[in-house]
């Protein structure tokens, strides 16, 4: 087990709302949440797989990792229980959530549609066909 830190930005709440006004901006957002100590082979290999995607797509879609044992209250306001996890937002709303690095070619299906100029607009269609309860 060892150490490792994304070398894309880190986000810190702090307590002083930054979260939400984070959420606030109509940017396309990913937030990666893991921890910097005892990462284990399935961790590395999602830390490996988020600094790929954030270099792919870090013009476009902004890229923050969550250190979970700093900014636990984040990770409360969003319920993630697993680390390492990649959450991705449209618009202040969470559109998906990756756990584990098998989740690899629909985290860039994610990507790409959150870089659409109508992102998930088949997902809107969809549901004016079919109520969501």
């Amino acid at each position: 087990m060892g150490e490792f830190k994304p070398t894309f930005p880190q986000f810190r709440d702090n307590g002083n709302g930054g979260f939400a006004e984070l959420l606030k901006e109509n940017n396309p957002l990913a937030l990666f949440f893991t921890c910097t100590q005892n990462i284990d082979g399935e961790a590395l290999n999602m830390s490996i797989l988020a600094e790929r995607f954030a270099e792919r797509y870090g013009g476009r879609v902004r890229f923050f990792w969550v250190n979970s044992g700093e900014d636990k209250n984040i990770c409360q306001q969003i319920s993630i229980n697993d680390v390492p996890t990649i959450v991705l937002f449209y618009q202040g709303k969470e559109v998906a959530r990756f756990s584990c690095p098998s989740s690899e070619p629909g985290i860039y299906y994610h990507l790409d549609e959150l870089l659409n100029p109508e992102p998930y607009s088949g997902l809107k269609r969809m549901e004016r066909i079919v109520p969501v309860a």
